[in-house]
């Protein structure tokens, strides 16, 4: 950890304050002066907005023009920032998703957005390219209204709750999920059940983040960092309001607070009518708006936040502190839940357990009861989806991820900017058909004014519960149904085929709830179940449609692009930028009629870029021989070896010596630094 100014800082285990190493003064620095994660000693590079993580909170008002601008500081990475649940009507190539909407900012580019944000509530922005969002690009964005008459009057806080591993960053864990993820004695992460009988995804992580900060806790939940709680205070008898936000790449949540119960009162910045609970659950992509009521004696509370895991979860914990009281930890107990007293809980990826009683996201209601879902005008302006979320190993035995069988392929080219430059598109070259997987891009081709109904499933061979965001649009969740670890919801008639990707139909037409439907822009689709969503096209652009999950949709491809309303597309701004393939022309390469120049030495010096060609005469004894990589550095240079072995020579390591350079007999060196050293004859560049 380092402050700005390159310091390098310590968390002192006794009283959590942080400290610069070699300070005498023990001056203590101030915990907003440094990104502190996990408080881990690794050294571990990530990528943040302003310097922080999370990154700066944005607020800005509804039907206001909002100016962003971003400029890549990375030096090998591109990035685009989507700002997730913003529905950019008249904007589409603003939403930040790269390859479809926009190409990748690259190093040392900027890029300016522009929006008009339509709804109020509690958004965030993240990065869209790769496992950035995984790596500490994200950050929150609050929409209000204009006029002082509507502002908030109750006291607000943010929490942001990430997952974190304090040494993988995103491309490792991309790479792990490629070639395998395993612990430190070699067995292979295992996928985790968590307390519904699911999976949960197989990634590994050390620690949960609450606003940047959290502890990594051992197997018997002993705490082996000291990172410094986040505290939120309140003043007793007031409400508060907490804004929610899960920026997690894997994990599924809960929150909870000691000796309270709290009212949830919107989710995904949309109100709901208030239901009050002990527990709100929230996946990837998720929000939720909570009202709290300081009524319990003055004291420090924890908030704490727990993943669905029934082991391994590393929970992250914050205290409510009531104006007043001490500055201490809380010795706060959490709710015992109990079958004769069960707990409740909002927003459950299943029905009920046995301690726990669930209000699931289909029985909330819509505190605008005028915002029903839409009902189609007709059978021709009806569009429905059967869209089935898995995995499945392809041709060369990997697991990826599929919407329908298809697996996800992004295009080289911003799909909405330059469609005329789009391949990849599903043809009977990609021998996709039922029960088949096929890397391609399917989109979903919808006209302005439709009635778009999409009926996200999730049944294949490894069930877990996903995340499904829609770019571009609110939705309506107008049914939800469940299944068990083991046993498929009969609602749903997949044909026998596996894949679930064959003119899917209903077996049992649900029960749609078109009055008081609530809206999101994420829902969390339950393992062998579904959930059925509503929108009017009516906002034109190329959406993207994915799991939430970052490695889901980044790396496994389990995601598909929605053609909304083409022709009513509006052109791109001015100068928009443009990215594309290249493929080198087919003339001929030039010849050359300069003779090679190769140079016999005994010691050949290069620099970083540089390239010498070597000829070797193989007259020495048959044996094994040291090959010799040094650097000049006079201690601590690491140097590297390779073995010239010759034919009929065993297999063993060299015995051989480096010749002894003399001033009576010295070495000959090509391409040196300096003129020569007493055991060096240097023949330089110039020569």
């Amino acid at each position: 950890m380092r402050t700005e100014n390159r310091q390098k800082v310590y968390i002192n285990a006794t009283d959590s304050k942080i400290y610069a190493y070699n300070d005498d003064t023990n001056t203590e620095i101030d915990p907003h002066d440094v990104v502190l994660a996990d408080g881990s000693i690794h050294n571990k590079v990530i990528a943040v907005f302003n310097r922080t993580m999370p990154g700066p909170t944005l607020v800005v008002y509804k039907n206001q023009e909002v100016t962003i601008h971003v400029k890549n500081r990375m030096l090998s990475d591109g990035v685009a920032v989507h700002f997730h649940g913003i529905e950019m009507r008249g904007t589409p190539w603003m939403d930040g998703a790269s390859y479809v909407t926009q190409c990748p900012i690259m190093p040392g580019q900027s890029f300016t957005y522009r929006f008009i944000p339509n709804r109020i509530g509690t958004y965030f922005y993240h990065s869209h390219l790769g496992m950035q969002m995984n790596m500490g690009l994200a950050a929150p964005l609050i929409v209000k209204e204009a006029s002082s008459d509507s502002m908030e009057k109750t006291e607000e806080h943010i929490i942001v709750i990430q997952d974190y591993h304090n040494s993988n960053t995103g491309d490792e864990f991309e790479m792990s999920g490629r070639l395998g993820s395993f612990l430190p004695d070699g067995t292979r992460v295992p996928f985790s059940p968590s307390i519904d009988g699911y999976l949960t995804s197989y990634a590994d992580i050390t620690s949960t983040l609450i606003n940047g900060r959290g502890r990594v806790y051992d197997d018997n939940g002993i705490a082996t960092t000291h990172t410094p709680f986040p505290v939120f205070k309140v003043t007793s008898g007031s409400k508060l309001r907490f804004r929610v936000i899960v920026t997690s790449f894997v994990l599924q949540y809960r929150l909870s607070i000691d000796n309270h119960k709290f009212q949830v009162v919107a989710m995904d910045g949309n109100d709901i009518e208030p239901v009050t609970t002990d527990y709100v659950m929230l996946h990837s992509g998720e929000r939720a708006d909570l009202i709290l009521e300081a009524n319990q004696t003055i004291g420090n509370y924890w908030i704490r936040v727990e993943t669905l895991k029934t082991s391994g979860g590393q929970p992250a914990f914050a205290i409510l502190r009531y104006e007043d009281a001490n500055e201490v930890e809380p010795t706060s107990e959490p709710r015992n839940c109990s079958e004769i007293n069960p707990c409740t809980a909002v927003n459950c990826p299943f029905l009920f357990t046995a301690t726990l009683t669930c209000i699931n996201i289909a029985d909330l209601n819509n505190m605008d009861h005028s915002d029903t879902a839409p009902v189609p005008e007709s059978a021709d302006t009806f569009k429905e989806f059967f869209l089935n979320f898995g995995f499945a190993s392809n041709e060369e035995g990997r697991t990826v991820g599929h919407v329908n069988g298809t697996n996800l392929k992004l295009p080289t080219v911003s799909a909405l900017t330059q469609p005329q430059e789009m391949s990849g598109l599903c043809d009977e070259s990609h021998n996709c058909g039922p029960g088949k997987l096929c890397s391609c891009i399917a989109p979903l081709n919808v006209n302005f004014g439709d009635t778009v109904q999409i009926n996200f499933i999730n049944m294949g061979n490894i069930v877990i519960h996903h995340p499904m965001h829609i770019h571009g649009y609110s939705f309506h969740v107008v049914k939800v149904g469940y299944g068990e670890p083991e046993v498929k919801n009969s609602d749903v008639d997949c044909k026998g085929i596996s894949l679930c990707n064959n003119h899917t139909a209903w077996r049992n037409i649900p029960d749609l709830k078109i009055s008081k439907a609530i809206r999101k822009d994420t829902v969390t689709v339950p393992g062998n179940g579904y959930a059925v969503v509503r929108f009017k096209a009516d906002n034109p652009g190329i959406w993207f449609i994915h799991c939430h999950l970052e490695i889901h949709n980044s790396r496994l491809g389990m995601g598909i692009l929605l053609n909304d309303s083409f022709s009513h597309i509006p052109p791109p701004p001015y100068g928009f930028p443009e990215c594309r393939s290249f493929s080198a022309n087919k003339e001929p390469p030039r010849e050359t009629t300069e003779a090679p120049t190769t140079v016999v030495t005994t010691t050949d010096v290069t620099n970083s870029g540089e390239r010498a060609d070597l000829i070797l005469e193989a007259n020495q004894i048959i044996g094994n021989y040291w090959i010799r990589v040094e650097t000049f550095k006079t201690s601590g240079g690491q140097p590297a070896f390779a073995i010239l072995r010759y034919e009929d020579a065993n297999e063993v390591e060299p015995t051989s010596e480096p010749r002894n350079c003399s001033e009576i007999n010295p070495c000959i060196a090509v391409n040196c630094q300096y003129l020569s050293t007493g055991t060096l004859t240097c023949i330089n560049f110039a020569d």
